[in-house]
């Protein structure tokens, strides 16, 4: 198993940050390649007090807590590739609800990964 933690593998990091077109708040905190399975796992997460776009209203608002989730992404060099992450739900207090906070790989116009439990 090979992991992103050795600061000398930074390059790999910052070529999938850029694949991914990864914007903040999100960042992409780890990456492994597990070679039993033939498969990169990316980690993306957020930084605790970071806001998030309402889905429902626009505004924007902070995380209120995260579900963590996983999806299947397109294959990276012929390896299947899964991304995991924390989704947050958000706290809006325009529209005083609380929803699930945008993810930019698993919106509905994003046909290339799919979210499984």
């Amino acid at each position: 198993m090979w992991t992103s933690k050795n600061s000398e593998d930074r390059v790999i990091l910052e070529l999938f940050n850029v694949a991914l077109q990864v914007e903040y708040p999100w960042k992409l905190t780890e990456i492994t390649f597990d070679d039993h399975e033939q498969a990169w796992h990316l980690f993306m997460d957020f930084e605790r007090g970071s806001e998030f776009v309402c889905p429902l209203c626009g505004g924007t608002c902070k995380a209120y807590d995260a579900d963590k989730k996983q999806w299947r992404h397109l294959d990276f060099w012929d390896w299947k590739t899964y991304m995991h992450a924390r989704v947050p739900r958000v706290d809006c207090k325009a529209c005083n609800k609380i929803t699930e906070g945008p993810v930019k790989w698993s919106s509905p116009g994003a046909h290339f990964t799919y979210s499984f439990e």
